[in-house]
């Protein structure tokens, strides 16, 4: 990931399908994105919100760019492409990758739900083509209202947490725009799962001497999630 980006947090809300999506002409598809371009404000603002399309439409535009980074793993075009498609809110997430029960009992099969492991845990996990302020913000918007569950949820949660750990100012700075219900959301999301931990990490303790609202709502949403 490259030096964190200076501009106001944005609020982002962000099947094996080789066929292109729909819209070919889209103004995405015309920029010949560079690492430069990581910088530019206005394209950040334009292009990295998220996109007003219904579920089934954004997943395949994001298997589209999907399968053509996996072609271009150089190419920064496709690699933002599939960061902008990718879910923006823990809704969506869970819309597109995960099972759900159906009334009969019978699982649904969803957009992606075999693509997970893939977009999840290898690409989205691990993309660096976009600034370290953007990735951490659509992070954030995707956890907070989440609640963890096995497989593609956990793939999602175990990149959440390595990247929190590692950069406790930048999940301050992605933090400093949300309330107080939006951060302890976060911060359950962050700490749920089979086993929550009994203590928190000595990594999110620095907090204390960062943050103390943010510090004080981190010990509620633990102490919660211990009942």
């Amino acid at each position: 990931m490259i030096k964190i980006l200076s501009i106001i947090p944005l609020v982002i809300y962000f099947s094996n399908c080789t066929n292109q999506p729909a819209e070919t002409n889209s103004s995405l598809d015309k920029i010949n994105w560079s690492m430069n371009d990581k910088n530019d404000s206005a394209k950040i603002i334009s292009y990295y919100s998220c996109p007003n399309i219904d579920l089934k439409e954004k997943s395949d535009r994001l298997n589209y760019y999907y399968n053509l980074y996996k072609k271009n793993p150089d190419s920064t075009n496709y690699c933002v492409g599939f960061f902008k498609y990718f879910p923006c809110n823990f809704k969506e997430i869970y819309e597109i990758y995960v099972y759900q029960e159906a009334v009969d009992g019978k699982k649904e099969k969803l957009p992606l739900n075999e693509n997970g492991y893939y977009h999840i845990r290898e690409l989205f996990n691990n993309l660096d083509c976009v600034s370290d302020t953007i990735y951490y913000q659509k992070l954030i918007n995707i956890s907070i209202g989440g609640f963890w569950k096995a497989d593609d949820i956990n793939f999602f949660h175990k990149g959440l947490t390595d990247k929190v750990i590692n950069n406790i100012d930048l999940v301050l700075y992605s933090l400093s725009n949300k309330n107080d219900v939006e951060i302890e959301s976060f911060f359950k999301f962050l700490f749920d799962g089979p086993h929550p931990p009994r203590k928190i990490d000595i990594n999110l303790l620095r907090i204390k001497d960062k943050d103390k609202r943010v510090f004080e709502i981190m010990e509620k949403a633990h102490y919660e999630l211990q009942k």
